[in-house]
């Protein structure tokens, strides 16, 4: 019966409810032109909560789908300790790969654990980490 009464509501309508229209390619082209933002080399207190990945480019973007950081800031150090977690693509379904440690920040430069360092800069609630292997784009998120 219900079946029966969308299909009477969809006849009875006119044929001028859903008019014909084609859109032009331009029209439905989708511009991603990033935005222009004032990066400047990241500070201790930039880097204390939580942060999730929006975009992963380079090499890294070949395994990492998904990264999230919580960074704590050890007061009188310049650094703390983090948490992290990626969900990893490559074996036949993604895992997560958790890993923590320590880090330190020089001028800019993000050390994990005393390995290589990484480029840290931000511009407002994004953090933006670079290294040899890709750059990764993250926005500060609220814990919930």
């Amino acid at each position: 019966m219900r079946s029966n009464l969308l299909f009477v509501v969809l006849a009875s309508c006119p044929a001028a409810c859903i008019a014909p229209s084609v859109v032009s390619s331009e029209g439905r082209a989708v511009e991603l032109t990033p935005q222009a933002r004032d990066w400047r080399p990241a500070r201790v207190e930039d880097l204390d909560g939580l942060f999730e990945s929006t975009s992963i480019e380079g090499e890294a973007a070949v395994a990492l789908w998904r990264i999230h950081y919580h960074f704590a800031v050890e007061p009188g150090v310049s650094g703390g300790s983090y948490s992290g977690a990626a969900l990893v693509l490559g074996g036949l379904t993604p895992q997560f790969q958790t890993l923590s440690g320590v880090w330190r920040l020089n001028e800019g430069a993000l050390e994990f654990d005393g390995a290589a360092a990484t480029q840290a800069s931000v511009a407002g609630d994004l953090l933006r980490l670079e290294n040899e292997g890709g750059t990764v784009l993250l926005r500060r998120a609220a814990i919930q």
